[in-house]
């Protein structure tokens, strides 16, 4: 069990690895609304939520667990939350495919609401895989003058913003030739932010796979990183938004914290809890329930030794595998016979 600290007289004490529960509940007292087509009924706001692929099976992430201790996403929240020495900044998580990095916003947002000034709502925007859910440019590649190419991504982002709320099934978005300034789009952003969730909502944007807005590669890496630092800056700026990033590597097209614009801000990716692993998995499920009553200081070295291999043997094979019951077994016999 975990303990989530909510506002009210008592802490609310829940199985709450799974955010499912608590988003839908969420979803419907504080999200829905009948003026924005994403947010009419949790079915169609869950279609864009974030997923795993695996083989043919589409796996949403928000009804899979997230194992983590409380602790480390409080502080992860925390951090999300914090108002450093800046303007405005992009907290991003970096990691490695398959980490957990594009699971972990959810629950952080799902603690971050009963903090001060805590959030109310929560978009996910893909733009890549995510079961082909995900937002594209064409033409991929921006102008070659890197201000336009800037003016570009902001017109994009503005765009994307509109199709995600409108529940546009069309998420290929063509490239402005000619577009608005940047500040005009995001003067643009507030206006239709405004009109949709009024002045009181505290709006988290997850971008995963910022990366892959257009194209970085050959003549277009100096271009391609002011379109993608155009889009993720104009959308950072709006009013009461908050927007994370997750790839696996760092948001380097927006400025580290030294400078005076919208700054990259590191947030840590909360730790495997291995003890929940081991209280799920069937084949660990001995080293759980007998852990309490190990009094030997030599046994007790022995399960700690275990644990960390355990933990260690999963975290350099892809932690998606704990998302697919049929995967356990693997698990069990990779740990067990090396």
């Amino acid at each position: 069990m975990i303990t989530f600290s909510f506002t009210g007289p008592k802490p609310l004490t829940l199985s709450m690895i799974i955010p499912e529960s608590l988003i839908q509940k969420h979803f419907e007292s504080k999200m829905k609304s009948d003026k924005i087509e994403l947010l009419r009924d949790f079915e169609e706001y869950s279609k864009h939520l974030p997923v795993r692929e695996h083989h043919e099976n589409i796996i949403p992430l928000y009804k899979q667990k997230f194992y983590a201790r409380v602790e480390d996403i409080e502080q992860m929240a925390k951090r999300i939350m914090a108002k450093p020495p800046v303007r405005k900044t992009v907290p991003y998580v970096a990691a490695p495919a398959s980490s957990g990095k594009s699971s972990s916003i959810l629950p952080a947002f799902l603690l971050s609401k009963s903090m001060t000034n805590g959030a109310t709502h929560y978009f996910y925007m893909a733009f890549h895989n995510n079961n082909h859910r995900c937002f594209k440019v064409l033409p991929c590649t921006p102008n070659e003058d890197e201000l336009i190419a800037k003016n570009q991504g902001a017109a994009f982002i503005v765009e994307c913003v509109k199709r995600l709320l409108e529940n546009k099934k069309d998420l290929v978005i063509h490239l402005n030739k000619k577009p608005p300034l940047w500040q005009d789009s995001v003067g643009l952003l507030n206006e239709f932010l405004q009109d949709k969730l009024g002045n009181k909502a505290k709006i988290w944007f997850h971008l995963d796979e910022h990366y892959q807005m257009c194209k970085r590669d050959g003549s277009c890496i100096e271009t391609g990183a002011a379109f993608s630092r155009g889009a993720m800056t104009a959308l950072a700026s709006a009013k009461n938004v908050k927007v994370i990033a997750t790839y696996t590597d760092r948001p380097l097209s927006i400025s580290p914290m030294s400078s005076s614009q919208v700054c990259r801000w590191p947030v840590a990716l909360p730790i495997l809890d291995i003890n929940e692993v081991m209280a799920t998995i069937p084949d660990f499920n001995f080293l759980s329930k007998h852990r309490n009553n190990i009094k030997s200081r030599d046994l007790e070295r022995l399960l700690a030794s275990m644990k960390f291999r355990l933990a260690y043997k999963i975290a350099i094979n892809p932690l998606g595998m704990l998302h697919i019951p049929e995967s356990f077994e693997k698990v069990g016999l990779i740990f067990l016979t090396k």
